[in-house]
């Protein structure tokens, strides 16, 4: 008995990789991406009309003003970009807060956290 392959599995190999490699070439340029909403990440547009939607952190998500938390973090996904912090944020949100983390957002204007004593 015999350890070499068949004489023929090496061009039944060679058949299937290019078989594959058309496939592959032929799915790549047919393939289309689906539409993006990006329509919440117009900026420096049309100023004279505010088209963005406000929203403030407390519409994304819940916030706890419980002394125990001392961590909030909201991270901005499509469609749900905060885009005004609010004046009261400090009132809303724990007063023990030692990280106040606000990523991938639109945020125009900083404010509402002056009397956060513990941010480090």
């Amino acid at each position: 008995m015999s350890d070499s392959p068949p004489a023929n599995l090496a061009a039944k190999i060679a058949s299937i990789t290019t078989s594959n490699d058309e496939n592959t070439e032929s799915a790549a340029l047919t393939a289309t991406p689906p539409e993006m909403p990006i329509e919440w990440t117009k900026l420096g547009g049309d100023t004279s009309s505010n088209s963005r939607p406000i929203r403030y952190p407390s519409d994304v998500m819940e916030i706890s003003a419980d002394p125990e938390e001392t961590y909030l973090e909201i991270i901005g996904t499509a469609g749900q970009k905060i885009t005004h912090m609010g004046k009261d944020l400090d009132r809303l949100c724990s007063p023990n807060l030692t990280h106040l983390i606000f990523r991938s957002h639109l945020i125009t204007k900083m404010e509402g956290y002056s009397n956060f004593q513990k941010l480090e």
